[in-house]
């Protein structure tokens, strides 16, 4: 009995010790997951409080590289390295930390997504983070600021090579605004308009005087002298210099606020005929320089019925511009440019060889009205074929025959065509530089100026005149494309 009740005592104290083994095990345990509890609280308290450090100081800078740590988190740089501020990330030209003083996006080139790259904008000046710059034109020279972009002009100056052409007349006729190889070509025309100018204003161009007192077409010199200043005032971008062209206009019209000027119904058909083309042209004149015209027009008004009953006799040319004109003056006309331009001499294509200088002179005002009219486009590819054909033949032939007036006028075709870039172009106006008269005048007619002298005739006005303004106007024009 007693062995059974001893056995019975030691296997009870054999479960109490296994008992408080696991128990002791069981509080290890506990004590080892509360440790590592406290060290994971610990943690994410450390991580909090350095979330909250960098809430309350934005612009920490671990790597003292001057850009805020958040700044080169956002972007992808490294708060830790500080040579990454003088990176350029998108390559715009841009530093990291130039970027950040100027709030512009690190890894976009274009932060306001205007067509311009921040760079470009900072160097001019331009806000890179306002869109709406784009638009602007700062140098007032019609080119947008994207355009100038585009064209790799400066925005901030209307003439980028200082050639004495401005970026918009270059890129728009096809020349290059970055190349100033057209500055003394510029220069030279300056030179030439000056001189020319000295010679002309002392001329007395009036058109009654010049009828009654030496029997010449008064008003057909009245608009050449007109188109001189014409020619130099839609060709020249100083506006002090057109202020002065306009207000000689001005002075020179006058005698168009006359009764005895406007004749128009009272001289003879020989005359009538003589002076009709040039008595519309002088109201165009005065309307594409912006003088007030509604006396001038009320006055043709009252001689239209004769005008309409000339045209009729009046040819293809002539009839081309008495379309450009009554359109102008808003008159209905029973021709149009496109059914005068199927009769003309240039769609009938005679052999260039067995062509007049008239016949070509007729051929440049063809193309003059259609140029005034904008209907270039009428000229089709065997047309222009055809006109550059002609125009090579009639350069060399006109350059020796010494026949500036003419060659003036095939440049003036040449610069309209866009044959500015042919051998025959450059020739000619070289062939026109060198053919200004010591006085300023253009022309070779002191052979006639006896002849004329003897009859009373001024043969500045009756000659020289007309070839001045067409040289000019060829050489002026030519300055936008050279």
């Amino acid at each position: 009995m007693n062995s059974k009740r001893d056995l019975a005592k030691t296997q009870q104290k054999n479960g109490s010790s296994k008992k408080s083994l696991s128990t002791k095990r069981t509080l290890a345990k506990i004590i080892i997951l509360a440790v590592i509890i406290t060290i994971i609280i610990q943690i994410y308290a450390i991580q909090f409080l350095f979330m909250s450090d960098q809430d309350q100081e934005p612009d920490l800078d671990w790597d003292n590289d001057g850009i805020p740590n958040d700044w080169e988190i956002k972007y992808n740089l490294d708060p830790h390295n500080s040579t990454d501020n003088i990176t350029d990330a998108d390559n715009d030209g841009l530093s990291n930390i130039r970027e950040y003083n100027l709030g512009t996006d690190p890894i976009n080139c274009d932060t306001d997504h205007d067509g311009l790259s921040d760079s470009w904008e900072v160097t001019y000046n331009l806000d890179p983070t306002n869109a709406s710059d784009a638009d602007d034109d700062n140098d007032k020279d019609k080119l947008t600021n994207l355009e100038e972009f585009k064209n790799g002009t400066d925005p901030m100056n209307n003439d980028t090579d200082d050639d004495g052409i401005d970026d918009y007349s270059e890129i728009k006729n096809g020349s290059d605004p970055l190349d100033n190889l057209g500055s003394e070509f510029f220069k030279q025309v300056n030179v030439i308009n000056s001189k020319a100018l000295q010679w002309v204003e002392p001329l007395d161009v009036d058109p009654i005087k010049l009828r009654e007192e030496m029997g010449i077409k008064g008003k057909k010199k009245f608009v050449e002298l007109l188109d001189i200043y014409l020619c130099l005032y839609q060709t020249t971008e100083n506006e002090k210099l057109k202020n002065e062209y306009k207000q000689k206009v001005e002075q020179l019209v006058e005698v168009t606020d006359t009764e005895e000027y406007h004749d128009m119904n009272q001289i003879n058909d020989t005359q009538f005929r003589q002076d009709s083309t040039s008595y519309l042209r002088a109201w165009y004149i005065m309307n594409e320089i912006g003088l007030n015209t509604s006396f001038y027009q009320e006055k043709i008004n009252e001689v239209l019925p004769r005008l309409n009953a000339h045209l009729p006799s009046r040819g293809i040319n002539q009839k081309m511009s008495f379309v450009v004109y009554y359109n102008r003056l808003g008159y209905s006309i029973d021709y149009t440019i496109e059914g005068l331009f199927n009769h003309s001499t240039i769609r009938s294509k005679e052999n260039i060889t067995k062509l007049t200088n008239l016949d070509v002179y007729f051929l440049t005002h063809e193309i003059f009205a259609l140029y005034e009219n904008d209907k270039m486009w009428l000229l089709l590819p065997d047309d222009i074929e055809y006109v550059n054909m002609t125009v090579k033949y009639f350069v060399n032939k006109t350059i020796s025959e010494n026949n500036v007036d003419l060659l003036a006028e095939l440049i003036m075709i040449m610069t309209y065509l866009d044959m500015h870039h042919s051998e025959d172009y450059r020739i000619s106006l070289e062939f026109l530089l060198g053919s200004q008269n010591s006085n300023g005048s253009f022309g070779d007619y002191e052979g006639s100026r006896d002849y004329y002298e003897e009859r009373g005739i001024d043969i500045e006005i009756y000659l020289y005149i007309h070839t001045t303004e067409v040289t000019l106007r060829a050489l002026n024009e030519a300055v936008d494309v050279f």
